[in-house]
């Protein structure tokens, strides 16, 4: 949404230095909600990790995202009647290097052959399964190592959830800072800072609508 509304007082203002300035409010906010929720989905409690892993220091090289947990998931969500999006599937939001296991996975290959092609649009790079599986680069993603000798050394998440799984809110609390010419390092007062704070709230809304994976990735290495 706030990407949205920056792209319409992009439009509708005729300051430059404004429009710049409203342009990075947009990203930067679409950004630090983005972090917040993948911070609060990865602090839900219902783990599950590939091949029945204990923990993740028991993750191999070999346990990888697949076929198999993909369909494995949906069927839970299902039977817990997790509610899926407006466009008719749950989704999947995978790390790009643990999604280029699944697009090597012989099962998941064959069973994309039968059936019509999505089209790619909002993030979506694949549908299977009533899964639409997007692919990220976030670097909020991040790879922890197995500390058990010949283990995956890069094991991240994966989150599969239907709609009201988790929720991020903007508070409504925005407050615009001014600080006038000759303020700060601007002793010889010819410049004016203007800048924006924004509090978010978010939290797991229902754990049984969604899973947080854990798995390999295709960068994993044997840990020495």
């Amino acid at each position: 949404t706030a990407v949205y509304i920056s792209t319409l007082a992009l439009y509708t203002s005729r300051n430059d230095l404004l429009q710049e300035a409203i342009e990075k409010l947009g990203y930067n906010v679409k950004e630090t909600r983005d972090r917040l929720l993948y911070t609060i989905a990865d602090a839900a409690t219902n783990v599950f990790r590939v091949a029945d892993a204990a923990n993740d220091n028991a993750i191999g090289l070999s346990h990888v995202l697949s076929y198999g947990e993909v369909s494995e998931v949906q069927s839970v969500l299902r039977t817990a009647g997790a509610p899926k999006w407006p466009d008719g599937s749950y989704h999947l939001v995978v790390h790009s290097t643990q999604y280029a296991n699944l697009q090597t996975d012989t099962n998941w290959l064959n069973a994309s052959q039968l059936r019509y092609a999505d089209e790619i649009r909002y993030g979506t790079v694949n549908v299977l399964l009533g899964v639409s599986v997007r692919d990220t680069n976030s670097n909020s993603f991040t790879a922890t190592a197995s500390t058990t000798t010949g283990n995956s050394d890069s094991v991240r998440s994966f989150f599969i959830a239907g709609k009201g799984f988790a929720k991020v809110v903007e508070l409504r609390a925005t407050q615009m800072h001014i600080q006038r010419p000759g303020g700060g390092s601007d002793w010889m007062g010819r410049r004016a800072q203007i800048g924006w704070t924004l509090t978010f709230k978010g939290g797991i809304t229902n754990q049984a609508f969604g899973r947080r994976g854990r798995a390999s990735s295709k960068d994993a290495a044997a840990v020495a």
